[in-house]
């Protein structure tokens, strides 16, 4: 199942389809098909995944752009339905999920940041309930507090996951008062925003803002690398799809030793000079047109 809404559009392009071709080669060993189930905004998840139940023209179903407390997994649970979700919910009962670690990602990000003098961090993470970004932006401020830092509201950006929205984003810290010497960011769509928005404002990645991004692909474009903690989508993909035959009665003999809950981790690849030490603010740049 996945969410068609425009602001988990940065979602549902590269990311979703690598997961799904993963997922896909573990359904093709048993000539199983994987259906893809768009729920469009007009429509309620939860109603959403009742209906898939009621109607019960699938086996067992993977869950993303899960949120704190997911409805969708009481659904589940009750209807006996098998399923994983791609991302913790924190609900109850208890259930099988595959994530990455955003917590470490947060951590890592300030920490690298930190030990090149920078003491103004700014983070972009999505707009809405996803959980993903929920677990960043805690791990975000544990590593401030950790570090002596203090949490600033106003170098937290939620933001859709696109180039416009990053843009603006950026527009908004270059703006303040004190503003950020590093860029933390959730997702790699919106990498190509900010270096629109500081190449407007003559500010060079790296030398001026230093910037840490996930990372799966379109990175490797840009013009000055930078830092980005890379993951595989496809391995994620095959971990989801022999995790959720497990949960299915007449493969679980086939995949004994999988685990429940799965915690991937981050690589990490050194940009060039991305978080260049600096003790002084970028100079104030005017708003973009």
């Amino acid at each position: 199942m996945i969410e068609t809404h425009p602001k988990l559009a940065g979602l549902i392009d590269q990311f979703l389809m690598s997961i799904s071709d993963g997922v896909q080669s573990v359904m093709h060993r048993h000539a199983l098909n994987l259906v893809v189930l768009p729920c469009s905004a007009d429509e309620d998840p939860v109603d959403f995944v009742r209906d898939v139940v009621a109607r019960r023209f699938v086996d067992a179903l993977i869950l993303s752009a899960t949120r704190p407390n997911d409805k969708r997994v009481g659904v589940l649970a009750q209807a006996g339905m098998p399923f994983i979700t791609l991302g913790r919910t924190g609900s109850r009962p208890e259930h099988a999920w595959i994530d990455l670690d955003f917590e470490n990602f947060a951590e890592q990000s300030v920490d690298r940041l930190y030990r090149s003098g920078h003491k103004r961090i700014a983070v972009m993470v999505p707009v809405g309930p996803l959980n993903f970004g929920r677990i960043t932006l805690e791990g975000y401020k544990h590593a401030l507090a950790a570090r002596g830092m203090p949490f600033d509201p106003e170098l937290v950006a939620h933001v859709m996951l696109d180039e416009a929205s990053a843009s603006a984003a950026c527009d908004t810290f270059l703006k303040n008062a004190d503003p950020p010497t590093g860029i933390i960011l959730i997702n790699e769509a919106l990498a190509s925003g900010v270096y629109r928005r500081l190449g407007e404002g003559g500010l060079e990645p790296g030398r001026d803002i230093a910037i840490i991004s996930l990372e799966d692909g379109r990175l490797r474009t840009l013009p000055s690398p930078l830092t980005r903690f890379r993951f595989d989508t496809r391995e994620i993909g095959i971990a989801l799809g022999e995790a959720l035959l497990s949960r299915i009665p007449a493969f679980a003999e086939l995949y004994p030793a999988t685990k429940d809950q799965q915690l991937f981790q981050f690589e990490i690849v050194e940009g060039t000079g991305a978080e260049g030490k600096t003790s002084d603010p970028p100079a104030k740049t005017a708003s973009s047109s």
